[in-house]
């Protein structure tokens, strides 16, 4: 029996099925956490039951939102519609819902809804993101998920057999989406798409190991309050990671803002190595302290060593974090630092020596790769030069939509689909007419550009925009100069 190279396509009786199948999920979905929190509210006697309450209510309304959005506008696509079927089951099973089915004593309908969502968000990871199982193996995989899913729902193993087993299928989808990463063209749509989804797994999986640290710290057991507490910011932290793996999936499905990934994971690290820095600082600068006031001076340190550490992490914080943002930058956006650090640079280079058309091609070429624009264009007069547009689809658009020469920085027309973004090319401070304009279409998924782009588009207009006054000059005084010599030899030839 040969196994399938794709996932089936929604289209015709498998679209009625389907939603034959979504709408009582998304009735069972909005149903089981109102239910279950409506049993457990005559339960609650702390303020921490409250919280824990809303919290397990949260990540279901999240999943019910984003399923009904992925369904209303991505549909068509089977692995949306997979995702969102997904989304609708395990909000129906997990979480604030748990209760409600033990309470009416339908356990095996809850079941049903845990084993059907862990196979489908299984099956989503192993298809993504186009629906074919690639590589080819992921197809002996969604084989053996879908035995395992029916043999736990028939013949129920211990809980942590079944975890370990949904684990390893879970782990074996997400090294089927990291494998082919590489693969993937730098710039293209898909591998922007991969990027979001790893970077979802794997803030998740973080901040899952965090709540399973905090869950095992000692010293709150023998005091309610403090234990309940502690369960409680395990419990916000698991509920974090799974919105998480949720976020990276919703975010690629949906095609919003694919192209911030970077920024995402590089904003993601920073603030995560920084506050471990910080953290680590603070124990090792508290407990040393501790040590040296109890062992040289023979008492109870008090609340001195807390304070002490506390200010040097205080005064740590504006070091540390210039040099760790930095760091995680240059590592997770190196496209945004080049164009940022070394344009710049190649300018200085290049207004010496080079000739116009060299310097304009160097200009389109690193800013496009830089911010990831669809279309580049810079206009110098006469002079047009383009990427991925036509020369003379940029005049056409220059006369109907002249950009404006008052504008000091950017001239941002986020309504523009061509040109939103308009750059005046002039030397700082410099009064009168820009010498030209660099024009940039939005990115690849529409998107416009953000904070960081933008401020990386205003700082490489002065130099260069100072290269092109330096080059357009020296080119006309060397046009000048070869214009005498050459009246000059036809005088000579003449009186000869």
């Amino acid at each position: 029996m040969r196994l399938p190279d794709r996932l089936p396509t929604l289209s015709g009786p498998g679209r009625l099925v389907f939603t034959l199948v979504w709408l009582p999920s998304l009735a069972a979905a909005s149903i089981a956490p109102l239910g279950g929190a409506w049993f457990r509210t005559r339960a609650i006697a702390t303020p921490s039951e409250a919280v824990s309450l809303g919290i397990d209510l949260l990540p279901s309304a999240l999943l019910v939102v984003t399923a009904i959005l992925l369904y209303l506008r991505r549909r068509q696509d089977g692995i949306a519609a997979l995702l969102s079927l997904s989304f609708l089951m395990m909000s129906a099973a997990f979480f604030a819902s748990e209760g409600f089915f033990r309470a009416i004593e339908l356990g095996w309908v809850r079941d049903l809804f845990a084993h059907a969502g862990r196979a489908m968000l299984i099956l989503v990871l192993l298809t993504f993101p186009d629906g074919r199982f690639s590589p080819r193996w992921s197809v002996f995989v969604a084989a053996g998920l879908l035995v395992w899913a029916l043999i736990a729902f028939f013949q129920p193993w211990p809980r942590d057999v079944e975890y370990i087993g949904y684990l390893a299928f879970l782990t074996l989808g997400v090294l089927s989406i990291a494998i082919p990463y590489r693969r993937l063209s730098p710039g293209g749509r898909e591998r922007q798409q991969v990027r979001w989804v790893l970077f979802g797994f794997a803030a998740g999986t973080a901040l899952l190991a965090a709540a399973t640290v905090v869950s095992l710290l000692p010293g709150g057991a023998s005091t309610p309050g403090v234990k309940s507490w502690t369960a409680l910011a395990a419990q916000s932290l698991a509920a974090l990671g799974m919105t998480c793996f949720a976020l990276g999936l919703i975010v690629s499905l949906l095609r919003y803002r694919l192209y911030d990934a970077d920024a995402a994971i590089s904003r993601s690290a920073g603030y995560a190595l920084l506050t471990l820095l910080l953290g680590l600082t603070f124990a090792v600068s508290a407990k040393s302290l501790e040590y040296l006031v109890e062992t040289y001076f023979g008492q109870e340190a008090g609340g001195l060593p807390g304070a002490v550490a506390a200010g040097l992490a205080v005064l740590l914080i504006t070091p540390l974090n210039d040099r760790v943002l930095g760091w995680a930058e240059r590592r997770f956006n190196k496209g945004l630092v080049a164009l940022r650090q070394d344009l710049p640079e190649c300018m200085a280079d290049l207004r010496e020596t080079g000739e116009l058309d060299e310097l304009i091609d160097e200009v389109l070429d690193r800013v496009t790769t830089g911010v990831r624009a669809a279309r580049t264009a810079l206009l110098i007069g006469p002079v047009v030069a383009t990427r991925g547009t036509s020369k003379a689809e940029v005049r056409g658009w220059a006369k109907q939509a002249a950009p404006d020469e008052g504008v000091e920085s950017l001239d941002c027309r986020r309504g523009d689909p061509l040109f939103p973004m308009r750059i005046p090319l002039r030397v700082r401070h410099a009064r009168g007419k820009p010498l030209g304009w660099l024009l940039l279409g939005p990115r690849p998924d529409g998107s416009f550009y953000g904070k960081d782009e933008r401020d990386a588009l205003a700082g490489i207009a002065d130099p260069v925009g100072r290269a092109l006054q330096v080059v357009l000059r020296r080119e006309a005084r060397e046009a000048r100069t070869e214009a005498r010599l050459a009246a000059l030899e036809a005088k000579l030839g003449a009186d000869a």
